[in-house]
């Protein structure tokens, strides 16, 4: 028993979940979502791999200018997390949130660790609920932090279509 065990999860080890059917609305994110972080997050890479925190923050309050041009609300928000998952700088409808640890959850700990995009939800003490897919950033391939872009669940799911389920399903490393 326990060599049939071991045997099954050392054959399903390397596989990789294989992303369902998506629709036109999820593929339709999940575009967006590549094509803002393949915008946005290269300008955190030499901050990060310098390990200047100014610089992380003020590369974090031109995205903010960016993402409420023209006085639009902000209906995308970012982080920029270090190596072991402490915010450095965010742009989110909560204010900022330098300083305060992420590493303990779960998605942030699968990119810290495989340095793989990964997904998730967060909720805040005030109730509200967000969605989020975190970008591994390496220098020289050095990692060096982790960009997080996120949106909230009103958007995900009223705006864009898109059910919870149906986004945590979504694969960005394809």
């Amino acid at each position: 028993m326990i060599v049939t065990l071991t045997l099954f999860s050392m054959g399903t080890a390397g596989c990789e979940k294989k992303e369902p059917p998506l629709s036109k609305e999820v593929l339709s994110l999940k575009q967006e979502v590549k094509e803002r972080i393949e915008k946005y997050a290269p300008a955190f890479i030499d901050p990060l791999s310098r390990k200047n925190k100014a610089a992380v923050q003020e590369a974090m309050a031109r995205l903010s200018l960016e993402l409420t041009r023209g006085g639009q609300p902000l209906t995308w928000g970012a982080a920029v997390l270090d190596t072991e998952g402490v915010a450095l700088g965010s742009c989110t409808s909560g204010g900022p949130q330098a300083g305060l640890n992420y590493s303990n959850i779960k998605p942030v700990t699968e990119a810290l660790k495989y340095q793989k995009m990964t997904q998730g939800k967060f909720y805040r003490q005030d109730g509200f609920c967000a969605y989020y897919v975190l970008k591994p950033l390496t220098h020289q391939g050095r990692f060096v932090g982790l960009f997080v872009l996120g949106l909230s669940a009103k958007e995900l799911i009223e705006n864009k279509g898109v059910s919870e389920k149906e986004f945590l399903a979504i694969d960005f490393n394809q």
